[in-house]
């Protein structure tokens, strides 16, 4: 099977996913689980194959910021199934596997070329995955908090809703972000450190917003869990500093990245 088939099989796979989920999510499907685990294996499985093919070349590691996009939301799906089977954050893919589907496309037939030389150090590669890492964790922590920002709204306007039956406690929700928070910070703590020991081959006029932007998104995720451990900070507090954090993250790369093409 070539890579076109390939594609359009996944891309029919997270659509279809998605939507047995959306409809769960809604009371309108009674369970979805054995279906989520099997199709998702299968769909990580085969979007990680395509995106191998494409970032692996001959003339280097192609690094195309379609195809990384497409990489990124790879990563999150995987974080998210392996997370899944031990906390409740499968419903995420009802957002990520929908752009998942669209970035394998983009990242197929509109990907371009933007190569690392294979002689590249070993450090500066594990920093750009590194990176990414950061990057998937922190972008799940965005989606977490817009369910989260959700849920708050529909309990607090006593509207009710079949998802507020199908979503975990407000307080598990909480729990599941924070966890998904310091999991990133992680990441990115280590993705900065090791551009640091990489300055030399990293640190260019054009990088330059890319590394203002990761430390502002950085210091601002520190003072949140700060203020988690210290203050308590939850709901709409929680929300607001988690989506302006991560959004600075997400922009840090992808942003810069269209901007400098």
């Amino acid at each position: 099977m070539n890579l076109h088939h390939l594609s359009i099989l996944t891309i029919s796979g997270y659509i279809i996913i998605a939507l047995a989920q959306g409809l769960h999510l809604f009371g309108k499907l009674w369970s979805t689980k054995g279906f989520y685990y099997a199709g998702s294996l299968l769909l990580v499985t085969t979007h990680g194959w395509i995106l191998y093919k494409l970032i692996d070349t001959p003339q280097g590691h192609n690094l195309d910021w379609l195809i990384m996009l497409s990489f990124t939301l790879w990563l999150m799906n995987l974080f998210t199934l392996a997370m899944s089977l031990k906390k409740p954050i499968a419903n995420l893919c009802v957002l990520t596997y929908p752009a998942s589907a669209i970035s394998v496309g983009l990242a197929l037939f509109y990907g371009g070329y933007d190569f690392l030389a294979t002689k590249a150090p070993y450090g500066v590669l594990a920093h750009i995955f590194i990176s990414f890492f950061a990057v998937s964790l922190l972008s799940m922590a965005s989606l977490q908090a817009l369910l989260l920002g959700l849920q708050n709204y529909l309990l607090k306007h006593h509207k009710p809703s079949t998802m507020l039956r199908i979503l975990p406690p407000l307080q598990t929700m909480e729990g599941l972000l924070f966890v998904i928070i310091s999991s990133g910070m992680l990441f990115l703590s280590a993705s900065l450190m090791t551009g640091f020991l990489y300055q030399d081959t990293l640190l260019t006029a054009q990088l330059f917003p890319k590394i203002v932007l990761a430390l502002c998104a950085w210091i601002l995720l520190t003072l949140l869990l700060v203020g988690r451990y210290f203050f308590g900070w939850r709901g709409p507090t929680a929300i607001r500093w988690t989506l302006s954090g991560t959004l600075l993250i997400i922009f840090s790369y992808f942003g810069t990245k269209a901007l400098l093409l």
